[in-house]
């Protein structure tokens, strides 16, 4: 049969979580079709789909950790944006791994200026890497 390309999935589930709907038995169907595939996915759409479960409170260590294994080689592709989602939804499904400390090291790589922020991303972060126990 046909698969969904990864920037389909990524859509589809970014659209579920952006309107709340909420089926587990689906997102576990698409998971189990993204995991396959998920290195394909681009920096924003590995973001998006983190961000989609997060959204949606559905549990799924298999995606996020193939999520955070795809995403570490991409992280200097990932905007400012794409990094506060993608560590907002680690926080809050409570995934741990070694992406938390790849990520700290990218956001001090980035260099960002004061004006280039907005408190709510910086919220966002700070609530994040809270979450984490270190």
């Amino acid at each position: 049969g046909e698969t969904f390309s990864a920037q389909s999935m990524s859509n589809l589930l970014w659209s579920l979580g952006k309107v709340l709907v909420k089926d587990e038995i689906f997102m576990e169907q698409m998971a189990a079709m993204a995991i396959p595939q998920i290195a394909e996915f681009t920096p924003q759409a590995l973001a998006n789909t983190a961000w989609s479960f997060a959204t949606l409170s559905v549990s799924s260590p298999a995606v996020m950790t193939a999520t955070a294994a795809a995403a570490l080689p991409k992280l200097s592709g990932f905007s400012f944006q794409g990094l506060c989602n993608l560590a907002w939804s680690f926080g809050t499904l409570a995934a741990d791994g070694p992406l938390w400390d790849a990520l700290w090291k990218r956001l001090q790589d980035m260099d960002l200026q004061a004006s280039e922020l907005q408190l709510n991303q910086v919220t966002t972060l700070a609530a994040s890497f809270s979450t984490m126990s270190r």
